[in-house]
């Protein structure tokens, strides 16, 4: 039977809060430059959805009506199969 004690592993030291806030207040003006690009970048992009809000806003409730049309006349229990039945049980009652 080995009977070793492992040597501990090496205590980390933790950095100072405030050596991570002198970080975070250094690189501060760096972030705020990459935003103002970022924001530069995507500003004609928003602009034009911004602009065409309307326009999106019908063409969704276009696209939604003729969904639930479709949906209407040819799903599961739409006009169409409802007809055939209909059609169907009129025939077996005569």
């Amino acid at each position: 039977m080995d009977i070793r004690i492992e040597p501990l592993p090496n205590i980390r030291i933790m950095p100072r809060a405030q050596r991570g806030f002198n970080a975070l207040v250094d690189r501060a003006p760096q972030a705020e430059a990459m935003g103002q690009r970022i924001r530069e970048k995507l500003r004609p992009a928003s602009t034009w959805l911004y602009n065409s809000r309307r326009r999106l806003a019908t063409a969704g409730v276009a696209v939604l009506t003729v969904w639930l049309f479709l949906h209407v006349m040819f799903g599961a229990n739409g006009m169409v199969v409802y007809r055939q039945k209909r059609a169907e049980y009129q025939s077996l009652r005569h």
